[in-house]
């Protein structure tokens, strides 16, 4: 019984197979990048209540320490991200507008959508909404390429 190679069937590895390689490779980088962009664009980035009219020639940490409520997260003292006190009482309300740390990330949707405290489940249905479609589209069109 003669043994028969699979190279014999398809061709040895040349430079048309090399080529197809890169190219499924490429395409296959734009898809991982479509599926992860959602961590680049709308990353958690560090916010606090914007200040006041009034209090703009404070510095970012006198009025974190001056007009932020703590609170502590997992045993972690911090101050509060949604809520600050008004005009120098103790009663706290939600901000309307944030202010951003600009240090690592200068500019994502989560900035200029302001998707924080109670809009920050629009992110996450951002991301569900494309994976429903995503799957959606696979099972239609993978039905559609078997006929």
């Amino acid at each position: 019984m003669k043994k028969i190679e699979i190279t014999d069937m398809f061709g040895k590895y040349g430079a048309f197979q090399r080529v197809v390689f890169i190219f499924a490779v490429t395409i296959s980088m734009f898809g991982a990048y479509h599926n992860l962009i959602i961590t680049i664009v709308a990353p958690d980035v560090d916010h606090w209540c914007a200040r006041t009219e009034g209090y703009e020639n404070l510095t970012v940490e006198e009025w974190k320490e001056t007009h932020l409520p703590k609170q502590t997260v997992d045993g972690v003292v911090t101050h509060s991200h949604c809520q600050y006190y008004t005009n120098d009482s103790l009663e706290a309300t939600a901000c309307s507008r944030w202010e951003y740390d600009t240090s690592f990330y200068r500019r994502t949707i989560v900035q200029e959508w302001d998707l924080v405290c109670a809009d920050r489940w629009l992110v996450s249905l951002s991301q569900s909404v494309y994976m429903a479609g995503y799957m959606t589209s696979m099972i239609i069109f993978g039905q559609l390429s078997d006929r």
